[in-house]
């Protein structure tokens, strides 16, 4: 076992408290949770997604302040036991349009992310964007969290979704041409109303 990724290594040495050098691969097949980040307090950390194919049971994984290219998207489709998918900071080159159409996941979070003009969601059960531009279509997404936003830039008529969370400031009587659960939040992140469409 030759893992490079710093990142990988912390935070399965930590849930197994083990050293890497004690490290197996049965106890990698119960890690569940994993974290890649490109950079910390420490500077630019070294990041190899080969080190994906160590790990068959991942259920979460957050990629941070990555290059997220073609290299990656492949080894995500081959973790089936996948369920949380989170992006933070990345940067997508080359992104397919209608990659997310094929990755089977329960939840996707988006966060501070470039690259991710003209992409179509499709079946996915809850999607998160937090300060993406919105520029992107979906189908079939159950749960669409957009509380973050301050203001409505939004196109909705592409969108087809069962349950909106969305910012009190934002809110107006457009969105209830959606048909469908509108749940209200302040900036506290609490719900303060929700509406039934259906």
């Amino acid at each position: 076992m030759d893992i490079k990724t710093e990142s990988i290594i912390d935070i399965i040495e930590l849930q197994l408290n083990k050293t890497i050098n004690n490290i197996t691969k049965d106890d990698l097949d119960k890690v569940s949770y994993l974290r890649i980040s490109q950079s910390d307090l420490k500077g630019i950390r070294e990041v190899d997604f080969n080190d994906l194919d160590y790990f068959s049971n991942i259920k979460e994984l957050s990629i941070e302040g990555c290059m997220i290219n073609s290299l990656l998207l492949n080894k995500l489709t081959n973790l089936n036991q996948l369920s949380k998918l989170s992006f933070i900071n990345c940067d997508f080159i080359d992104l397919p349009n209608d990659y997310f159409e094929n990755l089977q996941i329960n939840e996707l979070v988006l966060i501070n992310d470039l690259g991710l003009s003209n992409i179509h969601f499709s079946n996915i059960n809850v999607l998160t964007i937090k300060n993406i531009s919105f520029n992107f279509t979906l189908d079939n997404v159950n749960v669409l969290d957009i509380s973050s936003y301050k203001n409505n830039t939004f196109d909705i008529s592409n969108w087809h979704i069962n349950e909106l969370i969305i910012n009190e400031n934002i809110f107006n009587e457009d969105l209830k041409s959606l048909n469908c659960k509108i749940t209200i939040k302040n900036d506290y992140d609490e719900i303060v109303k929700v509406i039934q469409n259906d």
